[in-house]
């Protein structure tokens, strides 16, 4: 402000001592605490009091320039906090925020505002909460926030309207929480980033804190960077956007479960990504997988601990196995998926640690070990399932952390080595089998006898 400083006056038409009325100036300085002395020498008020600010009464929104040192004061006032305002390309303003009404007139949280400073009437784009970010590209407005809903249409924290009447667009990205700011690479494909609070988009889709989707129907465009951490701001120039934020890194976001082609710098993200961890993936013959581990959804679809993805990188709709715990291991042979874990149940028959299931529609067969503990590996060695991790006793006899299983009859298969420890890892090369673990001590069983070795490896 210039070094003239003003209280706020009032004009007061008077007859006796009577008032009849009292308009404020609207465009007289006032101070944001209590005035003690005023003091008038020439054009100039002196003030003393224990404010800490004069200046003019603008409301949250206010309209400057560079060359002044004070707002325009036909600039619309708002009765809440204003969060976001761009330029409408013809004098004009967007203006988005914490606000119900400007100069009287209701506007919920989103607003135009005319190159004279009028209201725009005819704009109407009512959501319902705080509007923190916006975006104009053409005659679309994209909007992004903490509502749920704009003119009564479902919009989940982003939308997108009519630039000239506030009409809801078919644009719907459809995240779980809220936006925080929102910018457009425009090009021969346009494309709309978003940065926020949210984890997922298009519904079930995990794409945490920042995303970039279809200018038309707001659907995810792979291949785009993720934050670790809450985006703040966007701001694009040609085919570069700069993001800021809480975050400390930017990556693509594949939780638990991607795929890297050979030669690529980046992951695939179009392979389903699991809400728990994945512990185990063999290929299927037919370029999908299996997937084994601790999730209960994986691409958004209900699995209990193991499903089926298809080469499309779909999870198999017929495919489905519901296990009540964690699977660690898993081999296929044939038409048949042998399971290992921690479960006891599988689709609600006793198998406890170690099955086998139909592998085109995941059945339960009639294969069933009964292992005492834990199961950690599998392999497949002539015609036996070769069981690696916790237990030591299979069928009621003795099978210390490691076993030979027949794949047709689930009994052991006499005379194989034992350890004193966890076994973590079983593997076949040949006519050698390698194992892995914490043990220290190996022996050789049958039903009633054992030959003690001191060696970690499988003695020869």
């Amino acid at each position: 402000m210039k070094a003239k400083l003003y209280v706020a006056l009032t004009l007061a038409i008077s007859a006796s001592a009577t008032c009849f009325s009292q308009t404020i100036v609207k465009n007289m300085s006032s101070a944001n605490s209590d005035v003690y002395t005023v003091y008038k020498s020439g054009g100039s008020y002196y003030l003393g009091g224990a404010f800490t600010y004069v200046g003019l009464n603008t409301g949250y929104a206010a309209l400057t320039t560079s060359t002044k040192d004070y707002p325009n004061m036909d600039f619309p006032a708002t009765n809440g906090s204003v969060y976001a305002v761009i330029p409408d390309a013809g004098g004009g303003w967007y203006i988005g925020g914490n606000f119900t009404s400007l100069n009287g007139t209701s506007k919920s949280y989103l607003a135009h505002i005319n190159s004279d400073k009028t209201v725009d009437a005819g704009f109407n784009a009512n959501c319902n909460s705080t509007v923190r970010a916006l975006c104009l590209v053409g005659s679309k407005l994209y909007v992004g926030g903490s509502f749920n809903s704009i003119n009564g249409t479902t919009r989940m924290y982003a939308g997108a309207v009519n630039a000239s009447t506030g009409a809801v667009s078919t644009w719907n990205p459809a995240l779980d929480n809220s936006v925080n700011a929102i910018t457009a690479v425009l090009g021969k494909d346009t494309t709309i980033w978003l940065g926020g609070n949210f984890s997922n988009v298009n519904t079930n889709v995990l794409r945490p804190y920042l995303v970039k989707v279809n200018n038309t129907n707001g659907t995810i465009i792979n291949g785009a960077l993720n934050a670790n951490n809450l985006v703040y701001a966007l701001t694009s120039k040609k085919d570069s956007v700069f993001v800021g934020g809480a975050f400390s890194e930017l990556g693509l976001r594949t939780n638990y479960l991607s795929t890297i082609n050979s030669g690529s710098k980046t992951a695939n993200q179009t392979i389903p990504t699991a809400n728990g961890v994945v512990r185990s993936i063999i290929p299927d013959g037919s370029g999908g997988w299996y997937v084994g581990g601790d999730f209960g959804l994986i691409g958004g679809i209900t699995r209990a601990y193991v499903a089926h993805v298809l080469s499309t990188n779909k999870v198999d709709p017929t495919f489905n196995v519901t296990l009540n715990s964690s699977v660690y291991a898993m081999v296929k042979v044939g038409t048949k998926l042998y399971i290992g874990g921690y479960f006891s149940t599988v689709n609600g028959a006793p198998r406890t640690y170690l099955a086998a299931v139909n592998a085109t529609n995941g059945t339960t067969l009639s294969w069933a070990p009964s292992p005492n503990n834990v199961v950690r590996s599998l392999a497949v060695k002539d015609t036996a399932i070769v069981a690696g991790g916790d237990f030591y006793n299979i069928n009621g006899r003795n099978a210390y952390r490691i076993a030979a299983i027949s794949q047709s009859s689930g009994n052991l298969v006499n005379g194989f080595v034992g350890y004193n420890s966890t076994v973590y890892k079983v593997s076949v090369k040949g006519d050698s089998i390698l194992t892995g673990g914490n043990y220290s001590l190996s022996a050789y069983y049958s039903p009633n006898s054992a030959k003690i070795s001191t060696s970690n490896v499988v003695p020869g």
